[in-house]
């Protein structure tokens, strides 16, 4: 499985889907890292995203403290979120949709490992994220929601509302 370094978050109307072009790390001899693209659907993102807002809810805030402490460490992440060059694909990079996700938490992180079709086929990656990142990572998530026009029922009012007070941002990049 490879490790993601950076990624490039957004939503494709023609494919109504979200695209994930990250960045692995270079092998030895390689001039420049290499890229793959992953294709997430509504539906896999709807059944994810709970499971990564309760990690955060359990881990980031004592518990018994209100939404208000969860939007102001939200506010934190996004002010501290530094724009970057997005990472684009090249023609040899491997693309796919993605059909699982294997969520790992741990105390520090959580881990996202993305699966290919069928279990354990050549295509999978994962990214492990730390809770700031993992904040950032969900405002941008939150921002391809509102530019799809899906559903935002499942995102909790402390991230909504975070983003109402934070400085606006063209948030596609993580």
């Amino acid at each position: 499985m490879r490790s993601l370094s950076r990624l490039t978050t957004e939503y494709v109307e023609a494919e109504d889907r979200i695209r994930i072009t990250g960045e692995l790390p270079a092998h030895a001899g390689e001039d420049s890292p290499r890229t793959v693209v992953l294709w997430l659907t509504q539906r896999l993102l709807n059944r994810l995203l709970p499971h990564l807002l309760h990690w955060l809810e359990r881990h980031d805030v004592p518990q018994g403290w209100d939404e208000a402490v969860q939007e102001f460490a939200q506010q934190a992440a996004v002010a501290a979120l530094q724009p970057q060059t997005p990472v684009h694909s090249a023609p040899e990079s491997h693309a796919w949709l993605v059909h699982s996700v294997q969520l790992t938490c741990s105390p520090e992180h959580v881990q996202l490992g993305f699966q290919s079709a069928p279990p354990g086929a050549e295509h999978s990656s994962h990214l492990t994220l730390q809770a700031q990142p993992l904040r950032q990572w969900l405002n941008i998530v939150y921002d391809q929601y509102v530019r799809a026009s899906w559903p935002l029922a499942l995102w909790p009012q402390w991230l909504a509302e975070a983003r109402q007070t934070a400085p606006s941002r063209s948030a596609m990049l993580h």
